[in-house]
Protein backbone atom coordinates (compact mmCIF):
# COMPACT_ATOMS: atom_id res chain seq x y z
CA UNK A 1 0.00 0.00 0.00
CA UNK A 2 2.46 2.09 0.96
CA UNK A 3 5.12 1.58 -2.12
CA UNK A 4 1.76 2.39 -4.08
CA UNK A 5 1.24 5.44 -2.76
CA UNK A 6 4.81 6.28 -2.89
CA UNK A 7 5.12 5.06 -6.62
CA UNK A 8 2.04 7.35 -6.93
CA UNK A 9 3.55 10.66 -5.71
CA UNK A 10 6.68 10.37 -7.69
CA UNK A 11 4.98 9.99 -10.74
CA UNK A 12 2.62 12.76 -10.60
CA UNK A 13 6.10 14.95 -9.13
CA UNK A 14 7.22 13.59 -12.52
CA UNK A 15 4.33 14.74 -14.58
CA UNK A 16 3.88 18.56 -12.49
CA UNK A 17 8.28 19.04 -12.96
CA UNK A 18 7.24 18.20 -16.93
CA UNK A 19 4.59 20.06 -17.07
CA UNK A 20 6.51 22.84 -15.31
CA UNK A 21 9.06 22.91 -17.72
CA UNK A 22 6.93 22.79 -20.79
CA UNK A 23 4.93 25.88 -19.68
CA UNK A 24 8.49 27.87 -18.90
CA UNK A 25 9.54 27.04 -22.23
CA UNK A 26 6.35 28.09 -23.82
CA UNK A 27 6.09 31.43 -21.37
CA UNK A 28 9.73 32.41 -22.31
CA UNK A 29 10.16 31.42 -26.17
CA UNK A 30 6.92 32.99 -27.29
CA UNK A 31 6.72 30.10 -29.50
CA UNK A 32 3.02 28.67 -29.94
CA UNK A 33 2.18 25.06 -28.56
CA UNK A 34 2.81 23.02 -31.29
CA UNK A 35 6.54 24.55 -31.68
CA UNK A 36 7.18 24.18 -28.13
CA UNK A 37 6.27 20.47 -28.26
CA UNK A 38 8.08 20.10 -31.09
CA UNK A 39 11.42 22.02 -29.06
CA UNK A 40 10.72 20.09 -25.92
CA UNK A 41 10.75 16.55 -26.95
CA UNK A 42 13.84 17.51 -29.33
CA UNK A 43 15.43 19.02 -25.93
CA UNK A 44 14.97 15.86 -24.01
CA UNK A 45 15.68 13.35 -26.78
CA UNK A 46 19.51 14.96 -27.44
CA UNK A 47 20.43 15.88 -23.65
CA UNK A 48 18.68 12.93 -21.85
CA UNK A 49 17.86 9.61 -24.11
CA UNK A 50 20.80 10.36 -26.60
CA UNK A 51 23.49 10.11 -24.31
CA UNK A 52 21.44 6.77 -22.71
CA UNK A 53 21.31 5.55 -26.49
CA UNK A 54 25.02 6.03 -27.47
CA UNK A 55 26.53 4.49 -23.80
CA UNK A 56 23.71 1.44 -24.87
CA UNK A 57 26.16 1.00 -27.97
CA UNK A 58 29.03 1.26 -26.27
CA UNK A 59 28.09 -1.55 -23.91
CA UNK A 60 27.28 -3.16 -26.77
CA UNK A 61 30.20 -2.99 -29.08
CA UNK A 62 32.37 -3.39 -25.80
CA UNK A 63 30.83 -7.19 -25.28
CA UNK A 64 30.93 -8.31 -28.87
CA UNK A 65 35.02 -7.37 -29.00
CA UNK A 66 35.17 -9.17 -25.48
CA UNK A 67 33.33 -11.96 -27.02
CA UNK A 68 36.27 -12.55 -29.64
CA UNK A 69 38.79 -12.13 -26.89
CA UNK A 70 37.11 -14.58 -24.67
CA UNK A 71 38.14 -16.91 -27.61
CA UNK A 72 41.29 -18.19 -27.46
CA UNK A 73 41.00 -17.76 -23.44
CA UNK A 74 37.99 -20.40 -23.53
CA UNK A 75 40.25 -22.52 -25.84
CA UNK A 76 43.47 -22.20 -23.31
CA UNK A 77 40.79 -23.35 -20.56
CA UNK A 78 39.36 -25.92 -23.17
CA UNK A 79 42.85 -27.60 -23.19
CA UNK A 80 43.87 -27.73 -19.45
CA UNK A 81 40.49 -29.50 -18.48
CA UNK A 82 41.58 -31.83 -21.08
CA UNK A 83 44.87 -32.63 -19.40
CA UNK A 84 43.07 -32.40 -16.45
CA UNK A 85 41.06 -35.52 -17.35
CA UNK A 86 44.24 -37.48 -18.30
CA UNK A 87 46.51 -36.49 -15.87
CA UNK A 88 43.91 -36.21 -12.93
CA UNK A 89 41.56 -38.58 -14.15
CA UNK A 90 38.23 -36.25 -13.67
CA UNK A 91 35.15 -37.53 -14.61
CA UNK A 92 33.68 -36.06 -17.98
CA UNK A 93 30.34 -34.34 -15.85
CA UNK A 94 32.86 -32.74 -13.67
CA UNK A 95 35.66 -31.51 -16.44
CA UNK A 96 32.51 -30.01 -17.89
CA UNK A 97 31.55 -28.20 -14.38
CA UNK A 98 35.34 -26.99 -13.46
CA UNK A 99 35.06 -25.53 -17.52
CA UNK A 100 32.41 -23.73 -17.30
CA UNK A 101 33.30 -22.35 -13.67
CA UNK A 102 36.48 -20.81 -15.06
CA UNK A 103 34.65 -19.84 -18.31
CA UNK A 104 32.32 -17.83 -16.22
CA UNK A 105 34.88 -16.49 -14.03
CA UNK A 106 37.00 -15.48 -16.96
CA UNK A 107 34.29 -13.56 -18.82
CA UNK A 108 33.30 -11.93 -15.45
CA UNK A 109 36.53 -10.66 -14.89
CA UNK A 110 36.68 -9.15 -18.75
CA UNK A 111 33.02 -7.06 -18.18
CA UNK A 112 34.48 -5.86 -14.43
CA UNK A 113 37.58 -5.35 -16.43
CA UNK A 114 35.60 -3.07 -19.28
CA UNK A 115 32.77 -1.66 -17.16
CA UNK A 116 30.27 -3.55 -19.78
CA UNK A 117 27.51 -5.74 -17.52
CA UNK A 118 25.22 -6.83 -20.66
CA UNK A 119 22.69 -6.04 -18.05
CA UNK A 120 23.46 -2.15 -18.98
CA UNK A 121 22.01 -2.22 -22.29
CA UNK A 122 18.42 -3.49 -20.73
CA UNK A 123 18.83 -0.61 -18.42
CA UNK A 124 19.92 2.23 -20.78
CA UNK A 125 16.76 1.47 -22.68
CA UNK A 126 14.18 1.16 -19.66
CA UNK A 127 15.70 4.48 -18.45
CA UNK A 128 14.08 5.96 -21.64
CA UNK A 129 11.14 5.01 -21.09
CA UNK A 130 10.41 7.54 -18.20
CA UNK A 131 10.87 10.44 -20.37
CA UNK A 132 8.17 9.35 -23.28
CA UNK A 133 5.58 8.37 -20.76
CA UNK A 134 6.09 11.65 -18.03
CA UNK A 135 5.64 13.90 -21.77
CA UNK A 136 3.19 11.70 -22.73
CA UNK A 137 1.30 12.48 -19.17
CA UNK A 138 1.85 15.92 -18.83
CA UNK A 139 0.59 16.47 -22.45
CA UNK A 140 -2.76 14.43 -21.56
CA UNK A 141 -3.07 16.41 -18.33
CA UNK A 142 -2.46 20.14 -20.04
CA UNK A 143 -4.92 19.50 -22.51
CA UNK A 144 -7.48 17.52 -20.18
CA UNK A 145 -7.06 20.65 -17.66
CA UNK A 146 -5.54 18.33 -14.84
CA UNK A 147 -4.95 17.55 -12.32
CA UNK A 148 -6.21 20.97 -10.89
CA UNK A 149 -8.49 23.01 -12.96
CA UNK A 150 -7.38 26.44 -11.57
CA UNK A 151 -6.82 29.73 -13.79
CA UNK A 152 -3.33 28.99 -14.96
CA UNK A 153 -4.59 24.94 -16.62
CA UNK A 154 -7.66 27.01 -17.97
CA UNK A 155 -5.51 29.64 -19.84
CA UNK A 156 -3.09 26.57 -21.36
CA UNK A 157 -6.40 24.95 -22.46
CA UNK A 158 -7.68 27.84 -24.30
CA UNK A 159 -4.25 28.44 -25.75
CA UNK A 160 -3.93 24.23 -26.71
CA UNK A 161 -7.39 24.87 -28.33
CA UNK A 162 -5.77 27.48 -31.20
CA UNK A 163 -2.28 26.41 -30.94
CA UNK A 164 -1.93 24.23 -33.37
CA UNK A 165 -0.87 24.30 -36.98
CA UNK A 166 -1.66 23.60 -40.53
CA UNK A 167 -5.10 20.67 -40.40
CA UNK A 168 -4.59 20.06 -36.37
CA UNK A 169 -5.13 23.66 -35.58
CA UNK A 170 -6.75 22.63 -32.00
CA UNK A 171 -4.31 20.22 -30.06
CA UNK A 172 -6.99 19.23 -27.89
CA UNK A 173 -8.71 17.30 -30.66
CA UNK A 174 -8.18 14.26 -32.73
CA UNK A 175 -6.11 14.13 -35.49
CA UNK A 176 -8.63 13.93 -38.63
CA UNK A 177 -6.41 13.76 -41.59
CA UNK A 178 -4.47 10.93 -40.29
CA UNK A 179 -1.12 12.24 -41.32
CA UNK A 180 0.83 11.90 -38.15
CA UNK A 181 0.01 8.61 -37.35
CA UNK A 182 0.74 7.79 -40.83
CA UNK A 183 4.17 9.12 -40.41
CA UNK A 184 4.48 7.71 -37.11
CA UNK A 185 3.77 3.80 -38.55
CA UNK A 186 6.16 4.37 -41.19
CA UNK A 187 8.85 5.33 -39.32
CA UNK A 188 8.30 2.65 -36.79
CA UNK A 189 8.05 -0.07 -39.47
CA UNK A 190 11.55 1.70 -41.18
CA UNK A 191 13.14 1.15 -37.10
CA UNK A 192 11.86 -2.53 -37.17
CA UNK A 193 13.51 -3.27 -40.23
CA UNK A 194 16.85 -1.31 -39.53
CA UNK A 195 16.98 -3.44 -36.42
CA UNK A 196 16.86 -6.73 -38.04
CA UNK A 197 19.17 -5.65 -40.39
CA UNK A 198 21.89 -4.86 -37.89
CA UNK A 199 21.00 -8.03 -35.68
CA UNK A 200 20.47 -10.61 -38.14
CA UNK A 201 23.21 -12.16 -36.76
CA UNK A 202 21.43 -12.79 -33.52
CA UNK A 203 18.14 -14.18 -35.10
CA UNK A 204 16.58 -16.05 -32.44
CA UNK A 205 13.36 -17.22 -31.31
CA UNK A 206 12.91 -14.94 -29.51
CA UNK A 207 14.19 -11.99 -31.16
CA UNK A 208 11.83 -13.10 -33.98
CA UNK A 209 8.56 -13.32 -31.70
CA UNK A 210 9.73 -10.24 -30.19
CA UNK A 211 9.56 -8.19 -33.12
CA UNK A 212 7.03 -9.89 -34.85
CA UNK A 213 5.27 -8.49 -31.16
CA UNK A 214 6.50 -4.86 -31.81
CA UNK A 215 5.06 -5.06 -35.25
CA UNK A 216 1.43 -5.75 -34.16
CA UNK A 217 1.97 -3.14 -31.57
CA UNK A 218 2.75 -0.55 -34.44
CA UNK A 219 -0.23 -1.53 -36.08
CA UNK A 220 -2.27 -1.22 -33.41
CA UNK A 221 -0.89 2.14 -31.92
CA UNK A 222 -1.95 4.15 -35.85
CA UNK A 223 -5.38 3.82 -35.33
CA UNK A 224 -5.02 4.47 -31.41
CA UNK A 225 -3.37 7.66 -31.88
CA UNK A 226 -6.20 9.03 -34.26
CA UNK A 227 -8.83 8.78 -31.29
CA UNK A 228 -6.13 10.82 -28.79
CA UNK A 229 -5.25 14.58 -28.57
CA UNK A 230 -3.48 15.66 -31.52
CA UNK A 231 -0.70 17.14 -29.18
CA UNK A 232 -0.07 13.55 -28.06
CA UNK A 233 0.14 12.24 -31.62
CA UNK A 234 1.98 15.16 -32.48
CA UNK A 235 4.74 14.21 -29.39
CA UNK A 236 5.09 10.81 -30.49
CA UNK A 237 5.40 10.83 -34.07
CA UNK A 238 8.25 13.57 -33.22
CA UNK A 239 9.63 11.10 -31.06
CA UNK A 240 9.85 8.25 -33.58
CA UNK A 241 11.14 10.86 -35.88
CA UNK A 242 14.01 11.32 -34.04
CA UNK A 243 14.54 7.85 -33.00
CA UNK A 244 14.74 7.52 -36.68
CA UNK A 245 16.82 10.17 -37.35
CA UNK A 246 19.03 8.83 -34.12
CA UNK A 247 19.55 5.53 -35.29
CA UNK A 248 20.58 6.22 -39.19
CA UNK A 249 23.34 9.09 -37.81
CA UNK A 250 24.48 6.31 -35.01
CA UNK A 251 25.08 4.11 -38.23
CA UNK A 252 27.81 5.99 -39.55
CA UNK A 253 31.30 4.80 -38.25
CA UNK A 254 32.78 8.62 -38.94
CA UNK A 255 29.85 8.95 -35.96
CA UNK A 256 30.24 5.84 -33.83
CA UNK A 257 33.97 7.23 -33.53
CA UNK A 258 32.84 10.67 -32.21
CA UNK A 259 30.61 8.52 -30.01
CA UNK A 260 33.55 6.57 -27.96
CA UNK A 261 31.71 3.93 -29.88
CA UNK A 262 34.53 0.89 -29.97
CA UNK A 263 34.90 -0.34 -33.40
CA UNK A 264 33.30 -4.02 -33.84
CA UNK A 265 33.56 -6.47 -36.45
CA UNK A 266 29.76 -6.91 -37.22
CA UNK A 267 30.18 -2.95 -38.05
CA UNK A 268 28.90 -1.61 -41.23
CA UNK A 269 31.70 -0.09 -43.46
CA UNK A 270 29.07 1.46 -45.63
CA UNK A 271 25.98 1.38 -43.65
CA UNK A 272 23.29 3.60 -45.87
CA UNK A 273 24.09 1.40 -49.07
CA UNK A 274 23.67 -1.67 -47.18
CA UNK A 275 20.55 -0.44 -45.30
CA UNK A 276 19.13 0.29 -48.90
CA UNK A 277 20.32 -3.40 -51.15
CA UNK A 278 18.56 -4.69 -47.52
CA UNK A 279 15.31 -2.85 -47.97
CA UNK A 280 15.26 -3.39 -51.96
CA UNK A 281 16.12 -7.15 -51.34
CA UNK A 282 13.15 -7.19 -49.00
CA UNK A 283 10.87 -5.16 -50.84
CA UNK A 284 11.62 -7.30 -54.63
CA UNK A 285 10.95 -10.74 -52.30
CA UNK A 286 7.87 -9.61 -51.01
CA UNK A 287 7.14 -8.22 -54.26
CA UNK A 288 7.90 -11.95 -56.31
CA UNK A 289 5.57 -13.64 -53.19
CA UNK A 290 2.94 -11.51 -53.85
CA UNK A 291 3.03 -12.23 -57.55
CA UNK A 292 2.90 -16.02 -57.10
Amino acid sequence: MIARIFQKLTLDFKHKCIMDALRAMHYNTGLPWWATIILATLCARTFVTLPLAIHQLQVRAKLENLQDEMKPIAEKLKMETRMAVKTLDWSASYATSVYNKNVSKEWKELIIKENCHPLKIAVMGILQMPVWVGFSFALRNICSMLPNRDEVAYQDYLEFTNGGFGWMENLTEMDHSFMLPIIFGLTGFTLIEIQNMLYRENNTKFRRIFTNFIRILTVCLVPIMAYVPSCLTLFWTVNNVYTLSQTLLLLSPKIRRLGKIPKTDSELQRPYAELYKSMKQKLYLERNVAKQ
